[in-house]
């Protein structure tokens, strides 16, 4: 089962089991109001420190985003391809879903509309 692990963010809690780190984010909106600066330092950072390969990212409680924030987690996809490491988005709600596929990203970002089906994509 997954275990919490102690991570000082203000945008997400982190549970890891078997080198698959989940992230929960636990933001209704992430927007220019946020820090989003800080939100792609505490990624850099989780993934830093832990030596991250395998991250699973749940949107399950994200209602809206603004492209900012897609563009953080673009970069963070980015970094994490480079280091052969493997970025997958779970349980989009409808709207985020809307919003990455209107940006024509849902095929540039592994995502799965489960968490199971995410944390089984990470373990092949």
């Amino acid at each position: 089962m997954f275990e919490p692990v102690a991570f000082p963010s203000t945008f997400f809690s982190v549970e890891q089991a078997s080198g698959i780190y989940v992230v929960v984010l636990n933001r209704e909106q992430l927007t220019d109001d946020d820090n989003l600066e800080q939100f792609a330092q505490d990624f850099q950072l989780l993934i830093e420190k832990y030596e991250i390969k395998r991250l699973v990212i749940r949107l399950n409680q994200v209602r809206y985003m603004t492209s900012s924030a897609i563009g953080r987690l673009i970069t963070l996809h980015r970094k994490m391809i480079r280091s052969e490491s493997l970025l997958v988005l779970s349980e989009p709600t409808k709207d985020v879903q809307t919003i990455l596929d209107t940006a024509r990203l849902l095929n540039y970002f592994k995502v799965r509309h489960t968490l199971d089906e995410s944390l089984a994509l990470c373990a092949s």
